[in-house]
């Protein structure tokens, strides 16, 4: 703004005012940015706790897996010392995927003899 025609008291005024203006928005600015980088650790801490959680979860996926392995080779053997005494297991399998996944998959359990067609 000139100060052409205006007191030089008025125009220090108005620099002063200018001046505030600018130290506010400043500082509002200065909130702004603190606030996005507080966001941005928060979503830093959620990533980390969600790559624990997936850890977590396949650890959980591995530690059920060998003991259904482990359940699988006590049947094994349990099976194969009394072999007279074998009870035939037939679970009612509706299509010939899923009894062929089972006799492939659970030998122990006497479902080897039902083929993939049934």
């Amino acid at each position: 703004m000139s100060t052409r025609g205006r007191s030089p008291r008025a125009a220090l005024g108005s620099a002063l005012a200018g001046a505030a203006h600018q130290a506010l928005i400043s500082k509002e600015t200065k909130a702004l940015i603190s606030d996005v980088v507080e966001k941005i650790d928060d979503g830093g801490r959620l990533v980390q706790q969600a790559g624990n959680t997936v850890q977590e979860g396949g650890g959980s996926v591995h530690r059920v897996s060998d003991i259904a392995a482990e359940i699988s080779a006590a049947g094994a053997a349990r099976a194969s010392r009394r072999p007279g005494r074998r009870r035939r297991v037939e679970p009612d399998l509706e299509d010939g995927p899923a009894r062929a996944v089972a006799c492939r998959d659970f030998p122990a359990m006497g479902l080897g003899d039902l083929g993939a067609d049934g």
